[in-house]
């Protein structure tokens, strides 16, 4: 895009990556000033799509922040993340297998989690930009929980919607995955709890509102009938047919919404450095459906 032009939504173009999940952005350079037309129809592909992905974007942390604006007010990250100096809102994520990175290692990253459900105001979404990624890359999933919950027998749909999900990730059942990740401290140590079916505010779809990395029992039932009923349904969830897989590339940003899906991101192999710059958006609390 040449020098001082405006990002216009002429310019765009969008290949989808399944019916329903999952979609490349094509056409636009984020280091440019975008038109209120474009960032529409980036927010429309992304209400549509769940994920948003743009390749070889050039964009420095101030850049990020900036545009993650452009959907709503940014949040701060934790107490025991790596930010970048004078901006608080961007989490360093990342580092080499098995050695010292330049960022907070992922905790968990084996779980498939819902970004900051366990607090007072969850996530609506989450920006992250590639900074450096091995030649392979490694892969981060994406699960389209609308999709989940549509596929799920009616009876079972009114059973999960007159539930309540408690989401704390410190009350978790000791697993492979979760054994010594770093204590989350602060705004995250709080449990909250949410209905197991949200509305979406905008799509007004249904959608379940879990991750095994966040969801630690449901109040409506004994702890045991409740882990078990999580168990179920995130197997029922991560099937393929409901799976977006994406490949890291440097330069890549993409963008996903909480509030209808749930993703993890498998560690790298030996040796392997990725460094992310995450910046997430608040959302509000969880209507019931």
């Amino acid at each position: 895009m040449a020098q001082g032009r405006v990002g216009m939504a002429a310019d765009m173009t969008a290949v989808a990556m399944t019916t329903d999940l999952g979609a490349e952005i094509r056409g636009i350079d984020l280091s440019a000033p975008l038109s209120d037309a474009c960032l529409a129809r980036i927010v429309e592909l992304f209400h549509r799509y769940c994920v948003v992905f743009l390749r070889n974007q050039s964009l420095d942390p101030r850049l990020l922040v900036r545009l993650a604006a452009r959907f709503g007010e940014t949040g701060c990250a934790s107490l025991c993340e790596q930010s970048i100096p004078g901006l608080p809102q961007v989490s360093i994520v990342g580092g080499i297998h098995g050695g010292v990175g330049a960022g907070t290692p992922a905790r968990g990253a084996l779980d498939w989690r819902t970004d900051a459900s366990a607090r007072s105001e969850p996530s609506l979404a989450t920006l992250v930009y590639a900074v450096q990624c091995p030649p392979e890359g490694g892969c981060i999933e994406f699960v389209n929980l609308c999709s989940v919950f549509n596929a799920l027998p009616p009876e079972k749909q009114s059973f999960l919607e007159a539930l309540r999900v408690v989401h704390d990730r410190d009350g978790l059942p000791q697993r492979p995955s979760t054994a010594g990740r770093l204590p989350l401290r602060g705004e995250q140590t709080k449990a909250a709890a949410y209905p197991l079916v949200r509305l979406h505010p905008v799509t007004r779809r249904k959608a379940l509102y879990l991750g095994m990395g966040t969801s630690s029992r449901v109040q409506n039932l004994a702890p045991g009938e409740g882990q078990k009923l999580i168990g179920e349904l995130e197997t029922f969830a991560t099937q393929p047919r409901f799976r977006y897989s994406h490949r890291w590339r440097r330069g890549d940003l993409i963008i996903w919404d909480n509030r209808c899906t749930m993703h993890r991101m498998p560690p790298l192999g030996p040796g392997q450095e990725r460094i992310l710059h995450r910046v997430q958006v608040k959302g509000e609390i969880p209507v019931p459906a």
